[in-house]
């Protein structure tokens, strides 16, 4: 009769969501075993998390700029490069030729020009001193001028022959890692159709991701007032995480979503994000100082709202109301109930009532200097 009494107490205290519950123990009498943690005072980022996605800077496609036969690849898939460094070579014997005919049809016009040039001075002397008529001094003049305009014409022949010859060498326009080739050698190229290789430039890299629009004001300010600290984790066997900072804000909500959308540029130079990556977003809004903390695992929530099991100098637990304000990562940020300085039950809850006796078999703060002792202690 005594046992069901006590279990009818605990069951109208959870029903009817009392501030105070029983005093009871274990069956048995015994000692529950728990995991406390201290409840602490400290500074805490104010985050939003989204998912979001990587993207390169840049792409660039590289393409023949003239018709022919591509002759060599000089690199290997997935190669990291840099601005300048050769990519494919074409055969340029038919440039070669074509050069070569350019500068002589210069050549030649130089020389017209050169002659008509100094007939057009003599007849200009002899119609000064009426030795010819103005009718020969104008045809000779014109006759100048048209020579002068043929030997500029064979002079951008000659830039457009080498500036093809030149084309037939194609390199890297910027630093960045090539993908997979698109043609092998021995192929006739297109000039500004057949695709060779993409090359990304990983480095710098950006995130996109959207929030919802209610906090388009404050992330308006933030950017004003001198950047918006973002930090992208990637999952995995080993997460990684980077940050960054967001450099785009756009300029219109999307109605379908009623979300904004972000843009964060990371310098990305050891590579850890790659393109078309998903990623987890963490944007640091503010930091609010000297707030209450607690480990989240120690709220508990019931039908009168959230509550923790605070330890007592006794050994035993007393149930304490608290006001959860957020929660961050691992960690709750607690506006009402805790002070700071409290230990509270981490683990171990579900056995405990008001009262309860308990054994503390670890606390965190102990398992995580064991933890790194454990790390750092050299191996013999």
């Amino acid at each position: 009769m005594r046992w069901v009494n006590f279990f009818v107490g605990v069951t109208c205290w959870v029903a009817a969501g009392c501030d105070r519950a029983p005093v009871g123990r274990v069956a048995g009498g015994g000692v529950i075993p728990v995991v406390v943690a201290e409840v602490v005072r400290k500074d805490m980022p104010v985050t939003l998390r989204a998912i979001g996605r990587s993207t390169v800077e840049a792409t660039v496609v590289i393409k023949p700029q003239v018709t022919g036969m591509l002759t060599g690849l000089h690199f290997e898939e997935g190669q990291e490069v840099k601005a300048g460094d050769l990519l494919a070579t074409m055969d340029a014997r038919p440039f070669e030729v074509a050069l070569a005919r350019a500068r002589a049809d210069l050549a030649q016009a130089a020389s017209g020009a050169k002659n008509a040039g100094d007939q057009a001075k003599r007849y200009t002397d002899l119609h000064r001193t009426g030795g010819a008529s103005r009718e020969q001094f104008e045809q000779f003049v014109t006759v100048a001028q048209q020579a002068g305009a043929e030997e500029e014409s064979a002079k951008a022949a000659v830039q457009k022959a080498q500036l093809d010859l030149d084309y037939c060498t194609m390199r890297a326009p910027m630093t960045g890692r090539v993908g997979r080739r698109l043609i092998a050698p021995g192929n006739v190229v297109i000039a500004n159709q057949s695709e060779v290789v993409v090359i990304n430039q990983l480095a710098p890299m950006d995130v996109t991701f959207t929030l919802p629009e209610r906090y388009l004001a404050v992330l308006q300010a933030r950017m004003v007032a001198g950047g918006l600290r973002v930090a992208a984790t990637m999952e995995g066997v080993e997460p990684r995480t980077v940050v960054g900072e967001v450099d785009f804000l756009d300029n219109a909500v999307q109605v379908a979503s009623g979300t904004i959308e972000l843009k964060a540029r990371f310098a990305n130079e050891a590579g850890e994000l790659w393109p078309g990556q998903f990623v987890t977003v963490v944007v640091d809004l503010a930091v609010e100082k000297d707030v209450v903390v607690v480990p989240a695992s120690a709220t508990q929530t019931g039908p009168a709202g959230a509550f923790v099991f605070v330890m007592r100098a006794d050994q035993t637990v007393g149930v304490q109301k608290v006001t959860v304000a957020r929660s961050t990562g691992a960690e709750a940020v607690v506006s009402a109930g805790l002070e700071g300085g409290e230990r509270v039950v981490v683990d171990g809850q579900s056995r405990l009532v008001n009262g309860s006796k308990v054994e503390v078999k670890e606390s965190v703060e102990a398992a995580a200097a064991a933890a790194a002792a454990t790390v750092l202690k050299p191996r013999l």
